[in-house]
């Protein structure tokens, strides 16, 4: 990108419904990525 970044924005889903969640770009940089808490038990999709 040519510009700063200052969230992602990260879609993912399971087979029963599809989530939003915004992270931080000081968040993304600690985590080395994004961490997702509260998934239930299944296979996603990011």
């Amino acid at each position: 990108p040519n510009g700063l970044i200052l969230m992602y924005e990260i879609k993912y889903g399971s087979q029963v419904e599809d989530q939003r969640e915004c992270v931080s770009r000081q968040e993304y940089r600690k985590y080395g990525g994004a961490k997702l808490n509260r998934l239930n038990p299944g296979n996603y999709t990011a």
